[in-house]
């Protein structure tokens, strides 16, 4: 008989190889049960999660050309909304004050200064331009600072944009 016309053996397997109807019911069985370990384990594993931390506080920080516009500032994580309201480039500083530190009026004007590291300091901010960023604020003295200088050359934070606050 030629190759093409060979019909492919009958395959069977041997009925001892077959499972019983016995063996197919204790197996669904088992392989809810491992199902349900499963879920319980992932239920309870849930559980045991820590919480999330509380969403931080948002601040809306307005700066014009003198001045920076602001509400209450609480302590923890605050996000800053900088908004600028002005018609020329802004630049925030975030500074840290210790409580022996002179108020930042006197600090600027004087001729005395003492260094500070800001806490957060943005690039410049054209006019009409929003940008935010976070910091971790610490109950106690801080000073919001544009350090840029106005088209006269004096900077607009020895004009007004110095401000300082208290978190408490």
């Amino acid at each position: 008989m030629p190759i093409a016309e060979m019909e492919p053996p009958e395959e069977r397997l041997p009925t001892k190889f077959l499972p019983s109807p016995g063996r197919r019911r204790r197996g669904k069985a088992l392989c809810w049960s491992i199902a349900a370990v499963c879920a319980l384990m992932t239920v309870t594993s849930c559980g045991s999660q820590p919480p999330l931390p509380p969403k931080p506080a948002m601040v809306t920080v307005k700066i014009t050309e003198y001045r920076f516009d602001y509400p209450d500032i609480p302590s923890g994580r605050v996000v800053f909304r900088v908004v600028n309201r002005g018609r020329l480039e802004h630049r925030l500083a975030l500074i840290p004050l210790p409580e022996d530190f002179p108020s930042i009026r006197v600090q600027l004007s004087g001729s005395t200064r003492r260094a500070v590291n800001p806490l957060a300091s943005l690039p410049n901010l054209p006019p009409g331009s929003t940008t935010t960023f976070a910091a971790d604020l610490a109950r106690g003295r801080y000073a919001l600072v544009d350090f840029l200088a106005d088209r006269d050359g004096v900077s607009f934070a020895r004009k007004g944009a110095a401000s300082e606050f208290r978190v408490r």
